[in-house]
């Protein structure tokens, strides 16, 4: 979203989703930083662009947006000396320890990209056509013989029906 870490928006993604900013763009934006940032600070913290105080921030932030999206984010710190702490505690200080730390934060981090990208996919699906409940709907392309006869159930979230002859007619069902 930004080039450098913006605290305002930051403690403003604490709160609720941002006006210019979807929650789901602010997740995976906030999930890469602190990948990248975690990342560094276990193998070269002199790569690092947030200070302390920022990675608190910048984590809390994460996690309160991945609660809105329902994507699971709880890492067992909350600030970059949190992590050190995590890393010495776990055994991460010793030989092949650079890459042990890389080998976790990519553990840690994987699904919650993976949940958000998923989630952008779905968001962006152009397939399939949706009712105001955001439910994936029934499309019929053809019969078989019969023209079967099909009824509105409910005409807000475009329910449909197909009350006769369904068992000629081809139906496209995502759900």
């Amino acid at each position: 979203m930004h080039d450098e870490f913006d605290l305002k928006l930051a403690q403003q993604l604490r709160q609720s989703e941002l006006e210019d900013h979807s929650d789901l763009e602010a997740g995976y934006a906030l999930a890469r930083l602190m990948k990248s940032e975690l990342t560094a600070y276990g193998t070269d913290q002199s790569q690092t662009k947030l200070t302390d105080e920022d990675s608190v921030l910048a984590i809390h932030s994460l996690k309160a947006v991945s609660r809105r999206l329902d994507v699971p984010f709880d890492p067992p710190f909350s600030d970059f000396d949190g992590w050190h702490g995590y890393w010495s505690a776990q055994g991460m200080t010793h030989g092949g320890s650079w890459a042990l730390r890389r080998r976790y934060i990519n553990e840690l981090f994987t699904p919650v990209l993976a949940k958000l990208e998923e989630l952008e996919d779905s968001a962006t699906d152009p397939l399939g056509f949706r009712g105001v409940d955001g439910e994936v709907k029934n499309i019929i392309f053809a019969s078989t013989s019969y023209k079967p006869e099909i009824i509105l159930r409910d005409a807000i979230s475009n329910t449909i029906e197909v009350v006769s002859d369904a068992d000629t007619c081809l139906v496209y069902n995502r759900g």
